[in-house]
């Protein structure tokens, strides 16, 4: 496969004469870009299964969002936003989950245990959240955990609709870090 440039003015070429109902090209940009969206989630997690199931909702949410793609606007971006979102999205349900378990009384002490990791992905979020700065934290946390709009958001805390915006902006660029360093 070429760089990234030919990558994008294939990709498009391929999505194009997709939406003019082109099956075989739709089945040669799904190939293509399976690959591209691999690579990309495997930065993400390093668990075979759930990068695999990532890569599904992924592909699907690609499918159901194809009608969205403005051919005046780059390719590669919209589809980069994509697996953004998707990504995002596993890990809030994957964060949701942890906060529902229950588990059982027993005679065992788990005190020394790591209880808030994801045991599917190995991700400890919440350390890595603890890790934020303050604000960060909490427009991730409203955004991305309760899931409220920006305007619910910054009703909430007081914040201008931008703060929320821009603080939610810095905490997906640190998480992103904290994760890539967590070799996820």
């Amino acid at each position: 496969m070429g760089g990234s440039n030919e990558n994008e003015l294939r990709w498009k070429e391929l999505f194009l004469k997709t939406q003019k109902g082109d099956k075989k090209a739709y089945n040669q940009l799904l190939v293509e870009i399976s690959r591209y969206v691999k690579v990309c989630v495997r930065r993400s997690f390093s668990n075979e299964q759930i990068a695999e199931e990532v890569c599904q909702e992924i592909l699907i949410a690609f499918h159901k969002a194809k009608h969205t793609y403005d051919p005046d606007k780059a390719f590669k971006p919209w589809l980069a936003a994509i697996i953004r979102f998707k990504t995002i999205d596993h890990l809030r349900r994957a964060y949701r989950k942890k906060e529902k378990e229950v588990f059982p009384a027993s005679d065992e002490t788990i005190l020394d245990a790591p209880t808030n990791i994801d045991f599917d992905t190995g991700i400890d979020l919440e350390r890595i959240l603890k890790g934020l700065p303050e604000k960060q934290r909490k427009a991730f946390q409203l955004l991305k955990l309760k899931g409220l709009s920006v305007k619910e958001a910054a009703a909430e805390t007081g914040w201008s609709e931008s703060n929320v915006k821009v603080s939610a902006h810095r905490a997906y660029k640190l998480l992103r870090k904290a994760l890539l360093e967590e070799g996820i």
